[in-house]
């Protein structure tokens, strides 16, 4: 499933990461999740949204490295070598930061759970069994031999939690769980990550 990105992460240096507008918990803890994979595999990240995090989720991102979307970063996206498209359906939920992306013709890749996903990127990872697209960061971390540190796991169970009402929606599965025990073993506290958000 995951040959195609794992060649695209191997051959380029820098990355967009963004997600649909209004972000909500997959959203954001699937892009910062992501973010985190690249930078420890050496690469140059820039996550940008058309909207910026909402505060309940500011937590994942101490250093406010997500951006929004302005005139001056137009360029830097157009730079990446690729664009990462997390939970997001469709082009147009990208807001201006899909516009920018499309202007410039970048390469791209989307990583989503929804049925109605439009196959809008060069390469699509849309699995529609999956709780939430954070499940699927899970994966590809794991294919990617990259550790699940403390951060990334705490955007993950967040990713997780949120879609999955949580853990009470009928989307949740033997999988989610599996996930949810080793974000737990990584040093993510339940409690905590609840009063949060």
């Amino acid at each position: 499933m995951w040959n195609k990105v794992k060649t695209l992460i191997r051959r380029h240096r820098s990355f967009a990461i963004t997600t649909h507008v209004f972000p909500d918990g997959d959203a954001v803890g699937s892009e910062l999740a992501l973010a985190q994979i690249l930078r420890r595999l050496g690469k140059k990240v820039l996550v940008v949204n058309e909207h910026p995090l909402p505060k309940i989720y500011r937590f994942l991102d101490p250093r406010r490295t997500a951006k929004v979307h302005a005139k001056k970063l137009e360029a830097c996206i157009e730079k990446c070598d690729v664009v990462f498209a997390v939970d997001a359906g469709s082009l147009d939920r990208l807001g201006r930061v899909g516009i920018t992306m499309q202007r410039a013709d970048l390469r791209s890749i989307c990583i989503d759970h929804h049925k109605t996903n439009s196959s809008f990127a060069d390469v699509n990872i849309v699995d529609t069994s999956a709780a939430s697209t954070g499940e699927l960061i899970y994966s590809l971390a794991k294919s990617l031999r990259v550790p699940i540190t403390p951060h990334v796991a705490k955007c993950l169970f967040v990713a997780a939690a949120t879609d999955t009402g949580w853990f009470r929606f009928p989307n949740t599965t033997p999988r989610t769980f599996r996930m949810a025990a080793e974000l737990i073993q990584s040093g993510v506290k339940p409690e905590r990550i609840y009063q949060a958000v």
